[in-house]
C-alpha cells in the first residue's frame, strides 16, 4: 500500500511540472507504463492506480474531474487488449501504441493536435523503458526482448 503512495506522489510531482514547464503528457506515460507492468506481472491494482492518476492529473492541470481518469482508464484496458495482440515489450510496438493515443488524448482534453509532443512522449517511452524493465527484472519480472 505504501508504494502506491509513493508512486501517486511522483504522479502529483510529474502533474505539477508538466503544469508549470512541460507540454508533454509524462502522467499519460507514466500510465501507459503501469499497465505494462500489470500486464506483466498480472498485477490488478493498477487499474486503481490508473484511475487516482487521473484525479490528481486533473486537479492539477484545473480540467474537469474525472476526464483524465476515464481517458486513462480506457487506455489501460486497451493497452491490455493490444498486448494479448502484439508482443508489447518490444520499444516500437510499445512507441506504437503511445503516439496514436498521446495524439488523441491531446485532441479530446486540449482540443489540438499536437504532434511534436505526441512524437516526443513516443520517443520518450523508448529510452524510459529499459529502465522500468530493469526494476522489474530485479523483482523477477519481465525480461527484455531485443
Amino acid at each position: 500500500m505504501r508504494v502506491y503512495f509513493i508512486w501517486l506522489s511522483i504522479i502529483l510531482v510529474l502533474s505539477l511540472f508538466q503544469a508549470a514547464f512541460l507540454p508533454l503528457n509524462l502522467v499519460l506515460l507514466l500510465v501507459l507504463l503501469f499497465s505494462l507492468r500489470d500486464i506483466s506481472q498480472s498485477d490488478r491494482h493498477g487499474a486503481w492506480l490508473t484511475f487516482w492518476s487521473g484525479l490528481i492529473f486533473d486537479l492539477s492541470q484545473g480540467l474537469t474531474w474525472g476526464t483524465s481518469s476515464l481517458i486513462f482508464v480506457v487506455v489501460g484496458f486497451l493497452f491490455r487488449g493490444y498486448s494479448r495482440r502484439f508482443d508489447i515489450h518490444r520499444p516500437f510496438l510499445l512507441a506504437g501504441f503511445i503516439l496514436p493515443v498521446a495524439l488523441v488524448y491531446q485532441r479530446l482534453v486540449f482540443g489540438s493536435w499536437s504532434w511534436w509532443s505526441a512524437l516526443a512522449l513516443a520517443i520518450l517511452a523508448i529510452l524510459l523503458r529499459p529502465v522500468l524493465l530493469y526494476f522489474q527484472d530485479s523483482q523477477g519480472g519481465i525480461k527484455l526482448k531485443y
